[in-house]
């Protein structure tokens, strides 16, 4: 989610506790649970399967090539059932208080398969990832995994 310039004047809610305010302040980072209702996770589990031909019971389905697969990142970035995570307030909520402004924009981004691994399939990712360009320095960029 990003913040525009302009601050929104009303009062941003205080969803995150005390010491989830002070361990972000600490350490940068948040593991905050229970945002998203089972029921909505299942439902975009249920679109990367339908997507990819993965029967969830059948392991062996579980590496299938496909043209929307690039890497660990499936090409789909609409659907109702990402619309829902996408604006869960919850999420918003947290996201207004780290930024101390209810003025948010979520940004549309693609989903991230990765199945476990085993002798024949290794994590696609690197195990370094930034996602900030060093020509221009960090910013107050805060970005959530669900």
């Amino acid at each position: 989610a990003l913040p525009i310039s302009a601050k929104n004047n009303n009062p941003v809610s205080k969803f995150l506790n005390h010491a989830q305010i002070t361990f972000w302040e600490e350490f940068g980072y948040l593991k905050v649970t229970d945002l998203v209702t089972g029921q909505d996770c299942d439902e975009v589990v249920a679109l990367m399967c339908n997507v990819l031909a993965i029967d969830i019971n059948n392991p062996s389905s579980w590496y299938p090539g496909h043209d929307q697969l690039q890497g660990m990142m499936l090409m789909r970035y609409q659907d109702e059932a990402i619309v829902k995570i996408r604006n869960n307030e919850k999420i918003r909520q947290v996201f207004a208080q780290l930024y101390d402004n209810n003025v948010l924009y979520p940004n549309t981004e693609k989903l991230s398969y990765n199945p476990p691994e085993n002798n024949h399939y290794r994590f696609m990712g690197s195990p370094l990832h930034w996602d900030m360009d060093f020509n221009r320095g960090p910013k107050y960029y805060i970005q959530g995994l669900v």
